[in-house]
């Protein structure tokens, strides 16, 4: 985690500093903030300064169509029998 808020602008932590008061100042220096969340994903980092911005980055791929037949997932026609 020390080397992911680095990367977005933070200090590094020196030898001896409180880790508690490093984190407070890296997620303040890089934006990011504590999150509750259950899994592995604890901070957010924001992806731009404006909507503007955050609306030009692409979290993910285009979208593709259900059921996705290179998964091996079936393609099931349930209404069609009862046409």
């Amino acid at each position: 985690m020390e080397a992911q808020l680095v990367e977005h602008g933070a200090e590094p932590m020196q030898d001896g500093e409180d880790p508690r008061a490093w984190l407070r100042l890296a997620k303040h220096a890089t934006g990011a903030r504590s999150v509750q969340h259950p899994g592995y994903h604890r901070y957010v980092v924001p992806l731009g300064t404006s909507r503007h911005q955050r609306d030009k980055v692409l979290i993910a791929g285009e979208p593709q169509p259900y059921p996705k037949k290179h998964q091996g997932q079936l393609e099931l026609d349930l209404f069609g029998a009862m046409a």
